[in-house]
């Protein structure tokens, strides 16, 4: 009778001993991913960085200074004067008819 229970509690520790290896090899996955992520992490911000310090100040130029912004200027420039020349015909043309 007492072996039979001391093999029930043998039999207990060992499942239980089981289940704590498995969660321990569980948790020991999960912190190499996490490792593996923060590595990782780590040198995409070395390489945003590295981006930025070595073409980020063109690129806000290039931003700043966008070529169709420039041409659109220009654009919206050359109606202007446009549209003051004609308006000054027009009133010329109808003063002097």
């Amino acid at each position: 009778m007492d072996s039979a229970r001391l093999m029930a509690a043998l039999e207990g520790i060992k499942a239980n001993t089981d289940e704590l290896v498995s969660f321990s090899r569980t948790q020991v996955r999960m912190e190499e991913r996490q490792l593996n992520q923060g590595q990782a992490i780590e040198r995409a911000f070395a390489e945003i960085k590295k981006f930025h310090d070595d073409g980020g100040t063109r690129l806000a130029a290039i931003e700043v200074e966008i070529p169709t912004l420039i041409l659109a200027r220009k654009m919206v420039f050359a109606s202007t004067i446009w549209m003051i020349g004609m308006t000054a015909t027009m009133g010329w043309a109808l003063i002097f008819k």
